[in-house]
């Protein structure tokens, strides 16, 4: 079966993730995803790119490798962590140090959505990671309140 990726390459051009991390990442070598929801989205945009990807687990497995991080990430290694949501930043936090103390350098973390919450900006601080969403619980109440306008 062949796939038609046309309309891959076109929403390429509209996504913001790539476009942060181009942006304020510049020195990214490899894009790290947080299990599960964020994998996909990092192999996505890890693609678009053109960068190694990879993901950490919560926790590490407890049969094979037991491996915590899968993928190439040498220590030294500049990474961006993906995530699909940051709420208070805790368990994007432990994926962080998780990261850290593989000695990879974390160089930011970007997520699909965010709350905004003070703690998880204290969080992010704490452990000197810039973070990065595209949608933000105001960005939803804005459009939800101008939909339920217009159908008014």
């Amino acid at each position: 079966m062949e796939v038609n990726t046309s309309s891959f390459d076109a929403l390429s051009d509209f996504m913001p993730t790539r476009k942060i991390i181009k942006k304020y990442y510049p020195t990214c070598e490899v894009i790290m995803g947080t299990s599960t929801a964020g994998i996909a989205h990092a192999a996505y945009v890890s693609d678009i790119l053109g960068l190694p990807m990879g993901y950490v687990r919560a926790s590490s497995k407890d049969h094979g490798r037991n491996n915590q991080i899968e993928g190439k990430c040498e220590p030294g290694t500049k990474v961006v962590v993906v995530e699909d949501l940051i709420s208070t930043g805790k368990s994007s936090i432990e994926v962080v140090n998780s990261l850290i103390e593989a000695g990879v350098e974390v160089i930011g973390c970007v997520a699909i959505f965010s709350y905004g919450f003070d703690e998880a900006q204290n969080a992010f601080d704490s452990v000197n990671v810039p973070y990065y969403s595209f949608l933000f619980k105001y960005v939803i109440i804005s459009f939800l309140l101008y939909y339920i306008h217009t159908l008014l």
